[in-house]
């Protein structure tokens, strides 16, 4: 018995053995884990930056990304308001991949979302993506430090925030700014190397204390509008000041910048402004908008339609926009159009890629209407199209006769722009139909033998001391002798008194009746005296037997 005894007594002590050896590694297990999370938490503090990996973000286009993405923002963003002050962990990078969304993520202006390498948020809502604010319960340092550096950027890759349901209506890619007036301002930050495509508005800027933004290398495609400024059924609340986009791209878009609120200041500098509707289009008043060194192609309605109405901030009128050094390649010239516009020019290169001249409604640079106010120098008209224009670019006047009328009249004073000086042994003068450079129409002109007939602009064009001017036109001939012609430039001051005079360019054609369209000697570059305050062109055609046909005349001042 004692044997039986001792043997059940050796098997309990073994089992009890086991069970403590179990006890100790689930134990054990417990502590590791405890101590592997809390060694997580600590490198996550040590870092420079957090990834949104830690949170457990994926990156797949695959996984729902938003949560593990917000968890990430709020970790921040909750560390800094306990701690009172910036640390290293208002940075949160997304290292390559697409993160898909289904919500939208809210972020801080003092939160700094960079890309490490190729990043995608795509987002697969119909509201908005990414939405960055502040509120009424930032930080007590927030206002001393405000937002300043970058707060958005793909520098080492890119970071592209991308729709994917086509565009819907109410849809939004980045919505930047504060909804209401106690929320702290939202201003002196930078985003760089974004691009945002597949919206209803691409970038949202709110109008509540809102300013100082500045946007480098960014790339907006493929929205219905780029730019929206957001009117929050107020007048604006501390904003609008200066938002600066440099070396930027917008394309595809039927408007790039839908302005809907008072008082905000844009510069655009050295960006490119690609196959779009509208450039700019005013919905309210009293806004500036600035273009330097900017490149426009393809245009298809208009630069500037302004929708404004006659009154907006404290009884303020209208909207400004200045072009300075800017190219616009397009096959159009509806570029301005609609009311309460002062729009002032210096320095805009014209290229004409379509010359079929069919629609006259498409050669106006501004239309015409007393509200607007044009101050402008320096445009230059190239390729295969030039202009004779006024200072009042409301009623500007074309060397391509495509504006007048067929049988307008210049003895009778009929075709706009232009004013009979004197003429001898002409039969007519009159825009018609016959042949043409450009277009449809062209300036025909009949005599006999010793006629001559000259002429000059109606309005003489406001310019200043030092102004290159040149001058020339298209001319073909059916005539049984020689053409004698006379080209100039006159300046005048600001009495009206002409005080100088280019030389007189007198070249003769040969008798020709093919009617082959060639180029007129011409003033090739007049510069204008001191005391300048107007200039006029001179032309005559004399001593001809036939039909003389003027079209293309070319005035270009730069």
């Amino acid at each position: 018995m004692s044997n039986i005894f001792a043997q059940a007594l050796g098997q309990q002590a073994n089992k009890s053995v086991g069970s403590l050896a179990s006890l100790q590694t689930t134990a054990k297990d417990s502590v590791v884990s405890a101590l592997n999370e809390s060694v997580g938490k600590i490198n996550i503090l040590k870092k420079n930056a957090i990834s949104v990996l830690d949170f457990g973000a994926k990156g797949d286009g695959v996984t729902d990304d938003s949560d593990a993405i917000q968890a990430a923002i709020d970790y921040c963003v909750n560390l800094i308001k306990t701690k009172g002050g910036f640390a290293q962990h208002c940075v949160i990078q997304f290292p390559s991949g697409v993160y898909k969304t289904t919500k939208t993520v809210t972020s801080k202006p003092y939160v700094k979302l960079i890309s490490s390498g190729f990043v995608v948020l795509q987002y697969a809502g119909t509201g908005t993506a990414l939405q960055i604010k502040c509120d009424s319960s930032e930080p007590a340092f927030y206002k001393e430090m405000w937002s300043r550096g970058t707060m958005l950027s793909g520098n080492t890759g890119s970071f592209v925030i991308q729709g994917t349901q086509g565009k819907p209506a109410g849809s939004v890619g980045l919505d930047l700014g504060n909804l209401a007036s106690n929320e702290k301002d939202f201003a002196r930050y930078t985003i760089d190397h974004i691009g945002i495509t597949g919206f209803e508005t691409g970038l949202l800027l709110r109008n509540v204390q809102h300013y100082l933004g500045v946007f480098d290398n960014v790339h907006l495609e493929g929205n219905k509008w780029n730019i929206r400024t957001f009117y929050s059924g107020t007048n604006t609340v501390n904003s609008g000041e200066n938002f600066r986009f440099n070396n930027c791209v917008f394309a595809i878009s039927e408007i790039v910048l839908k302005h809907e609120t008072d008082s905000f200041d844009f510069v655009f500098s050295k960006c490119s402004f690609d196959f779009v509707g509208t450039v700019v289009e005013f919905n309210k008043g009293y806004a500036s908008v600035r273009f330097d060194n900017c490149y426009y192609e393809a245009i298809s309605s208009t630069l500037i339609n302004s929708l404004s109405t006659s009154t907006s901030v404290a009884g303020s009128i209208g909207n400004t926009v200045y072009f300075n050094k800017c190219i616009l390649y397009s096959d159009i010239r509806r570029y301005i159009k609609g009311k309460y516009l002062s729009v002032f020019v210096d320095g805009l290169e014209c290229r004409y890629m379509i010359t079929d001249g069919k629609d006259a409604s498409r050669l106006t640079f501004a239309e015409n209407d007393a509200t607007n106010t044009f101050k402008v120098r320096d445009i230059f008209f190239s390729r295969v199209y030039a202009q004779c224009f006024t200072e009042k670019l409301n009623i500007n006047r074309y060397g391509d006769f495509e504006t007048s009328a067929v049988g307008d009249d210049l003895l009778a004073g009929t075709v706009a722009g232009y004013k009979l000086l004197t003429k001898n042994a002409i039969t007519s003068a009159a825009v018609s139909s016959d042949t043409a450079y450009t277009g449809t129409n062209s300036l025909k002109i009949v005599g006999t033998t010793g006629n001559y007939i000259d002429f000059e602009l109606k309005d003489k064009i406001k310019a200043e001391a030092f102004d290159h001017v040149y001058l020339g036109f298209r001319m073909a001939l059916n005539t049984t002798n020689s053409t004698n012609m006379v080209t100039r430039i006159d300046a005048y001051d600001a009495a009206g008194v002409k005080i100088g005079s280019s030389n007189n360019y007198q070249p003769s054609k040969a008798a020709d009746s093919s009617l082959t369209w060639g180029y007129s000697e011409h003033v090739k570059n007049y510069i204008l005296p001191a005391g300048t305050d107007s200039f006029n062109i001179y032309i005559m055609v004399s001593n001809f037997n036939g039909t003389v046909y003027l079209d293309n005349i070319t005035l270009h001042k730069f």
